[in-house]
């Protein structure tokens, strides 16, 4: 099996803001072991542990729900009628 890392952050982003190599910035937060047999039978190791992971943190820490805001009244009053 080949260890590879799930990236936490985009690679180009943080090269071009500090000019370094992202591989000095970044440190995989969750390794996952690829399968080759896995891999060619059409499972994605990686995304299959990702998934997992959002779906945990989301059980611990919901998304907001925020309140709809009121629909606005672009014509307060009506015109009068002739």
């Amino acid at each position: 099996m080949i260890p590879v890392c799930v990236p936490a952050c985009a690679l180009p982003v943080c090269v071009r803001r500090t000019g370094r190599p992202a591989s000095r910035l970044l440190a995989p937060n969750i390794q996952v072991w690829q399968d080759p047999k896995l891999t060619h039978e059409g499972h994605d190791p990686q995304l299959g542990k990702t998934v997992q992971v959002l779906m945990r943190e989301l059980k611990t820490h919901p998304a907001p729900v925020f309140p709809r805001p009121p629909y606005p009244n672009h014509h307060p009053y009506l015109p009068p009628i002739h």
